[in-house]
């Protein structure tokens, strides 16, 4: 056989093998999808007080942002279970994938660094409030909306070691949507554009704009993984 033709057949062979390993890696968009409906079905959670019930909230209470809430115990308790149980369907699905094409990936690396970080949080929180509140920027840890950064964190984590640079975009785009989602109240600008938001249902936009950053996010790793 000519030197050019067995050139252009292994050319043709990495070619071929390069498709087969991009089809066969895991759709990322759906555990991120999943992230998001987490998040949005988190919303109703995080009514505030009235005005007239405002007060003054016990130190737990304000550094984990639920004291303002209306039903801080189901705020608090629904992403002590709610994570938990999204990062092992996210294991759940990576491994069925392996076991159906072969392709080895780290199916428990989200579901390990998602719990780790919530528990660092959560013990820091119940056993080192002073240093929290000593080193939170601004009003980081008074809307209890934290779990959102530690979700960003983790996409962005994730796209960083399996090198998914369409993942790491989503990651950096969701981190930044949650920091302001904890530091700023976003229905400001709404309601000064004429927006009619009672006060109580404001925090639930804090909450909304990650879940669209993440549900979007999501459609675009979708199309990125589809083309």
């Amino acid at each position: 056989m000519h030197p050019q033709e067995d050139a252009l057949g292994l050319l043709t062979e990495v070619q071929r093998s390069r498709r087969f390993a991009r089809r066969s890696r895991p759709r990322l968009w759906i555990p991120v999808a999943l992230l998001g409906i987490v998040v949005a079905a988190a919303s109703p959670l995080y009514r505030r007080l009235p005005m007239s019930e405002w007060g003054e909230h016990d130190r737990s209470g304000v550094l984990l942002g639920f004291g303002g809430l209306q039903y801080p115990a189901a705020a608090a308790g629904y992403w002590l279970v709610a994570l938990p149980i999204a990062y092992a369907l996210i294991a759940v699905y990576l491994m069925s994938w392996n076991r159906v094409r072969g392709v080895r990936i780290n199916a428990a690396g989200a579901a390990i660094l998602g719990l780790a970080l919530y528990g660092l949080y959560f013990v820091l929180t119940v056993f080192l409030p002073d240093f929290l509140q000593a080193n939170a920027p601004g009003d980081l840890l008074v809307r209890g909306l934290t779990p959102l950064i530690l979700i960003a964190l983790v996409i962005l984590a994730w796209g960083l070691i399996l090198r998914r640079w369409s993942m790491v975009g989503v990651g950096a785009v969701s981190l930044s949507a949650s920091l302001v989602s904890n530091l700023y109240d976003v229905a400001n600008p709404l309601v000064a554009s004429g927006v009619d938001i009672a006060l109580e249902n404001r925090l639930m936009v804090n909450v909304g704009l990650t879940a669209i950053v993440l549900l979007i996010g999501a459609l675009l790793l979708a199309l990125t993984e589809r083309r």
